[in-house]
């Protein structure tokens, strides 16, 4: 192990997942009030907001759990769009709570607003962290995990 070895940093990394959807709020390019639906085609309902989906608070349950009972073949690996699409086809499976009620944490939530940020920046998720936070502070060894 040296000052350049890699560590999965998992749910820490959400933190970068927030910040990056609020400096497009900032930059006016989304409103974290805005129902998610409005920038993930297909989302099944209107009342979900990106703001919910920061605060763990969407009523969507965890894609680990849903994802695991519905046979997903462990040894592909699971995208984004393919947990979005999962969700469009199964509503009711993966619906918890109705929106806004009370916290839940769920890594769904983070899966959805790292596809908002793609949609609201015109950028892949890796490249817009990379572009915004990892170069300008000169996280040199910090990067988003991909297949590649």
């Amino acid at each position: 192990m040296d000052t350049h070895t890699a560590f999965h940093l998992a749910s820490v990394s959400k933190t970068f997942t927030a910040m990056a959807t609020l400096k497009l709020w900032q930059e006016g390019k989304l409103d974290i009030h805005d129902p998610v639906s409005k920038y993930l085609t297909g989302f099944p309902d209107n009342a979900t907001t990106i703001e919910m989906l920061l605060s763990h608070r969407s009523g969507l349950r965890n894609y680990v759990h849903f994802m695991d009972r519905s046979g997903w073949d462990k040894h592909k690996f699971l995208s984004n769009a393919d947990v979005l699409q999962y969700i469009i086809d199964h509503p009711r499976e993966t619906r918890g709570t109705p929106p806004g009620r009370h916290f839940e944490y769920s890594n769904t939530n983070y899966a959805l607003l790292a596809l908002i940020i793609e949609k609201a920046s015109g950028l892949p998720y890796p490249d817009y962290l990379a572009r915004t936070f990892f170069q300008p502070l000169q996280m040199q060894d910090t990067y988003v995990y991909t297949q590649a």
